[in-house]
């Protein structure tokens, strides 16, 4: 059984407009470019997969607004995901941070570093960030400890 992916976080400007959950056009190839990538390298070895997404907002408007936001992007990043048909019969869990939390960050070695915090009122490109990681079915009890993880902003 493949481990589960590293987690890929993607420049939200690069998927949305600032402020909007409507992808670009863009924004759909990135997704359905990492969804055939996946469908490529593992659909064959597992029985499925569960798709992790999991949305940041900068400091701008209230935190609700936020909240809101990410879910909805969280949700067109899903149906992007699904579009294409390369994750037919995919699970999807969606974790809506807003401004809540840490947005991890890696060095180009691939070093974890403190990662970002929203500052109320700061547009903060670099905080503005959606992750997908894929767990191949069934999961191992690896894959579910590092799930639970992920589930937290």
């Amino acid at each position: 059984m493949p481990p589960p992916s590293p987690p890929r976080p993607i420049d939200a400007d690069s998927l949305f407009k600032i402020g909007s959950y409507d992808l670009r056009k863009e924004g759909v190839a990135i997704l359905t470019a990492l969804a055939e990538e996946w469908n490529d390298k593992y659909a064959n070895r597992t029985q499925g997969v569960l798709v992790l997404i999991k949305a940041y907002a900068d400091g701008l408007g209230t935190p609700s607004y936020n909240e809101e936001l990410t879910m909805k992007r969280t949700k067109s990043a899903q149906a992007a995901l699904e579009e294409g048909g390369a994750l037919r019969g995919a699970s999807y869990y969606k974790v809506p941070c807003g401004q809540r939390g840490v947005v991890p960050r890696s060095t180009a070695t691939g070093k974890r570093t403190s990662g970002i915090r929203a500052t109320p009122g700061v547009a903060d490109q670099s905080r503005r960030t959606v992750i997908i990681r894929f767990f191949p079915r069934p999961l191992t009890v690896e894959s579910k400890t590092i799930l639970e993880k992920d589930k937290k902003c």
